[in-house]
């Protein structure tokens, strides 16, 4: 047999057993390091061994002393190595090239993902067939690099399960945690909060959790972003520059549109009507009866039309109150009666103490107004309303406006946003041309013969003139009002407002009751501006507010008939063609999100290059996750200290308790041996009789010294 030098140099390792027994009774004689080889090799109750343990029964009849422990020790190497010019370990460093072409793999989807997500930053979103998206190409990218990198965090942890046990003891507990941390995320946890992987086991488990998270934060790179462009459409805007349309009649009655007329009038009326009733915070008119869009987004520039404008002057101060002689209304027990009265248009409202109102569309000059809204006027009209006293011995108040429409230049700037119209109204001044006699009915008795069939050779004499509204801006737009045609439409405004003029009341013929509202006026539309100005009348009103519905009421009843009137115009000819606006889907790139990915990889990289030279420096086999190597992990003695599988939460705990080491078996292999229990008694031999604890330490420290491992097995 060789010297012990040879032996460990030709790697044939030797498992020595050694079986306590009684001490010598004095120390043994000084012999040399020679006779101590000799002894050791000669001795009986030590045996070398290649495949298989050899028990034996009998203590040994000699004391191995401290000089041939030193000279053991000094001879051997570490147990568990191979050697630096090994073949296996060689060829073994090739089995981590899967491990790199993963994340080479992984890499490279990553250099795809950026590449493609630079190529679409700032541009229109795909159409691809199938609905297949950005996010789904992102997604099936990202899913592809988790995987390729979580293969070799998986092979490292697997590695990770021996290198921990390489130059100490641990708890065979800590070699089952960090294998279950290979098997998926969810078992990473408690690798993760009990640190018994080193920090190369922490972050594995980290990264291993955080490939959860890896398509769901991929996922965040992407925003769209929604704009409008120019695209293919229809944007028209009605535009009126002359009224009526037709101008090549240029004398007698011009055709009005009664019906479009009347609803255009209705629709400003009762929309404010319905905002008040209702408590809505807006009753505007929507200026969209002349615009036409068939995208939903469309812009036009603006321009100048003809349209209808308005102005509201409160002539209260004008209004003379007074107590009339009682009279029986009807509807209230109290009998006073009280006159309102504008006597400089012979206007008077009667009525009790309740809401009531008188509406007059009177012959008579203006009050308040002079000069150019004259020449323009469309319709001038007074409203006489009263607000009925809450308290006892009070009585009621009453207030009077005066409302003017009138024909203007207005300048629009219209859009329409997702459906729906924007559009800023304004008046523009302009040069008045004023060739006709009037263009309100209420001021011209002698046209309004022409529209009742006379055959008066005036009603079609080419002397009639015309309204002539000339702009100063940069378009020089010139807009006609045939004098004909605005003293028609002015008739059949003032038509709407029909038993507008009485004095008295006539046995209730004349008078419009709702609840406890009064309306010296007949028809509906009498009573939607009664509706607008008293909203509750159970309630007082506040006589502001009142004249702001007032204004709000004139507003959109000018707005709604200027919106008719731009849609009865020549559309071929005055329609303003605008730029239909396509929603067009943009992506934007958060390219911060790209980080965490870039992360995983590197971490992924910077953990597997730790466990190759860890792998390397120890110079231990290549065995990562292979499940063979654990199944034979154990010899027959150390599977009956730790029990069967049939007692698996008794085995759990008696791993805790026990330490295990990495070492060298008899066939030049890797071995884990099964050291010492948490109390630090050895595994083997069984100590009996009469020893004691100090006895027991110290044979386990020379033990450790001598041989490091009591039954070794083969991976």
């Amino acid at each position: 047999m060789a010297d012990i030098m040879s032996f460990h140099e030709q790697q044939q390792p030797l498992t020595y057993h050694m079986r306590d027994g009684p001490l010598p009774p004095s120390p043994p004689p000084e012999r040399s390091p020679g006779d101590y080889s000799r002894l050791w090799r000669s001795s009986p109750y030590v045996e070398r061994t290649s495949m298989e343990t050899i028990t034996y029964d009998e203590p040994p009849a000699k004391y191995i002393g401290p000089e041939m422990k030193k000279a053991l020790l000094r001879r051997r190497k570490p147990a568990h190595k191979l050697p630096r010019n090994s073949r296996l370990l060689r060829q073994s460093m090739l089995w981590w090239l899967p491990e790199v072409g993963w994340m080479a793999m992984g890499l490279i989807c990553v250099i795809i993902v950026i590449l493609t997500l630079r190529s679409f930053d700032g541009k229109l979103a795909p159409e691809w067939p199938g609905r297949i998206t950005l996010n789904t190409i992102l997604a099936l990218l990202t899913s592809i690099a988790t995987v390729s990198y979580m293969i070799p965090v998986v092979e490292c942890l697997g590695q990770l399960r021996w290198l921990r046990f390489s130059r100490q003891s641990r708890p065979l507990i800590d070699f089952d945690t960090i294998d279950q941390a290979t098997r998926g995320p969810h078992r990473t946890l408690p690798l993760l909060f009990t640190f018994k992987g080193g920090l190369l086991g922490l972050l594995g488990a980290l990264l291993s959790v955080s490939s959860i998270l890896s398509v769901p934060v991929s996922q965040q790179l992407i925003n769209y972003k929604t704009e409008s462009s120019p695209g293919d459409g229809l944007a028209k805007a009605g535009r009126l520059t002359a009224f009526p349309a037709d101008s090549s009649n240029s004398s007698g009655p011009a055709p009005v549109n009664i019906m479009g007329a009347k609803r255009a009038l209705f629709t400003g009326v009762y929309t404010v009507s319905d905002a008040t009733t209702t408590g809505k915070q807006e009753g505007d008119v929507q200026d969209d009866a002349a615009v036409l869009c068939s995208t939903g987004n469309c812009v036009w520039p603006g321009f100048t039309s003809l349209g209808v404008c308005t102005k509201v002057v409160n002539i209260t101060s004008h209004l003379k109150v007074s107590s009339a002689a009682d009279s029986d209304w009807g509807i209230t027990k109290e009998k006073a009666s009280y006159n309102a009265r504008l006597a400089a248009i012979n206007m008077t409202l009667v009525a009790p103490n309740l809401q009531s109102l008188a509406l007059s569309i009177p012959s008579a000059p203006s009050l308040s107004f002079r000069g150019s809204d004259i020449e323009t006027v469309l319709l001038d009209t007074y409203l006489i309303y009263g607000n009925p006293s809450f308290s006892p011995n009070a009585e009621p108040t009453f207030q009077a406006a005066e409302i003017l429409h009138y024909w203007c230049a207005q300048r629009r700037s219209v859009q329409v946003l997702d459906g729906e119209v924007i559009s800023n109204v304004s008046e523009v001044p302009s040069t008045i041309v004023n060739t006709a006699k009037s263009l309100a009915a209420q001021f011209t008795s002698g046209v309004i013969s022409c529209f009742e069939g006379s055959t008066d050779v005036n009603c079609s004499s080419k002397h009639w003139g015309q309204l002539t509204l000339n702009t100063p801006d940069s378009q020089a737009t010139e807009l006609i009002v045939k004098e004909f045609a605005g003293v028609y439409l002015s008739k059949v405004i003032a038509s709407s407002f029909g038993g507008i003029d009485v004095p008295v009341p006539r046995g209730g013929n004349f008078l419009q009751g709702l609840s406890l509202q009064i309306y010296q006026a007949e028809g509906d539309l009498a009573w939607a501006i009664g509706a607008s100005i008293f909203p509750d009348p159970d309630h007082p009103s506040d006589p502001l507010v009142q004249f702001q519905d007032i204004n709000k009421l004139a507003g959109n009843i000018a707005l709604s008939m200027s919106n008719w009137l731009r849609s009865v115009g020549d559309r071929s000819n005055s329609s303003l063609t605008g730029t239909a606006m396509v929603n067009q889907t943009y992506i934007v790139i958060h390219w911060a999100w790209l980080a965490f990915l870039l992360c995983q990889i590197s971490l992924t990289g910077v953990l597997l290059a730790a466990v190759v030279i860890w792998t390397r420096v120890e110079h231990i086999q290549i065995i990562k996750t292979s499940s063979l190597a654990g199944m034979v992990a154990l010899d027959d003695g150390s599977r009956a200290h730790l029990g069967g599988i049939n007692d698996l939460p008794g085995l759990s705990t008696r791993a805790a308790l026990v330490s295990m080491k990495l070492e060298k078996s008899s066939v030049s292999g890797l071995a884990m041996g099964l050291t010492t229990t948490r109390d630090g008694a050895a595994m083997a031999p069984s100590f009996t009789g009469g020893h004691t604890a100090t006895r027991k330490r110290k044979y386990q420290r020379e033990k450790d010294e001598q041989i490091g491992v009591l039954g070794a097995f083969t991976v």
